[in-house]
């Protein structure tokens, strides 16, 4: 006789027009009626979900590390009014071809009215590493006796710097005919501030029109709107830092 595990019950009796065979059928079988999910079932819900989760987490965390990687870097950084800055609206100046003072063949006169221009430090500032860090600066040199702050120069006074560099050096020629440069380094600094000059016109060129009239050089007397210099003077002389001796 046949043991009752290799009795054949089909589950449609063909003789029946296609009925279901009891479920009494497969209890005589001791075949379990799966009445729920099985765990494997009821759980492949939640495993597919955790899986898309993670997937999302991961494509979210490659594509930030692909835009810090692929996007360009800041390459300038401009003092905004969230710095503590602001240049209080443009001012009226009126421009002077020969202003007195400025132009004295006399270095003792001349150099009072150069150097009033300048605030304390002569525009370098220095500044905590977290401001650097959050500005997006390039690294500079620390300040030797506190290695915690860096050192920086507003661009605006680099050129007056240079500027009066070269005043300096036409007005010796000048007045000395026996002035020479003869050291390397005097005369690659004047060359320097010569070209420091140069980029930062065509970096910020003055779209003025100048009239030009008998007797007098161009734009003489002429307004024009200008950054109001004596607050471009005050973040640095709250950030002002001094070279030692």
């Amino acid at each position: 006789m046949e043991s009752k595990s290799q009795v054949y019950i089909p589950l449609v009796d063909s003789c029946q027009n296609g009925q279901s065979v009891d479920a009494a059928a497969f209890e005589a079988l001791h075949l379990p009626l799966f009445r729920g999910k099985p765990l494997s079932r009821s759980l492949l819900p939640w495993v597919t979900t955790a899986l898309a989760v993670l997937l999302i987490l991961s494509n979210i965390l490659w594509l930030r590390y692909w835009i810090d990687q692929v996007a360009p870097q800041p390459t300038e950084y401009y003092l905004k009014p969230s710095d503590g800055h602001r240049f209080k609206g443009d001012i009226e100046v009126r421009i002077e071809t020969l202003p007195a003072g400025f132009l004295d063949d006399n270095m003792t006169v001349s150099n009072t009215h150069w150097s009033n221009l300048f605030p304390e430090g002569d525009g370098v500032v220095a500044l905590t590493e977290s401001w650097v860090v959050d500005n997006n600066l390039p690294p500079s040199l620390r300040v030797e006796d506190n290695q915690t702050h860096s050192i920086y120069i507003m661009a605006g006074f680099h050129q007056l710097h240079c500027l009066s560099h070269i005043r300096h050096i036409l007005t010796s020629y000048y007045s000395d005919p026996t002035f020479a440069i003869t050291r390397k380094v005097v005369w690659a600094h004047t060359r320097h501030c010569v070209d420091a000059i140069r980029q930062w016109i065509l970096c910020h060129p003055d779209d003025t029109l100048l009239a030009k009239r008998d007797g007098e050089l161009p734009g003489e007397g002429q307004l024009r709107k200008c950054k109001n210099f004596s607050a471009y003077k005050e973040w640095p002389e709250a950030h002002s830092y001094v070279f030692s001796d």
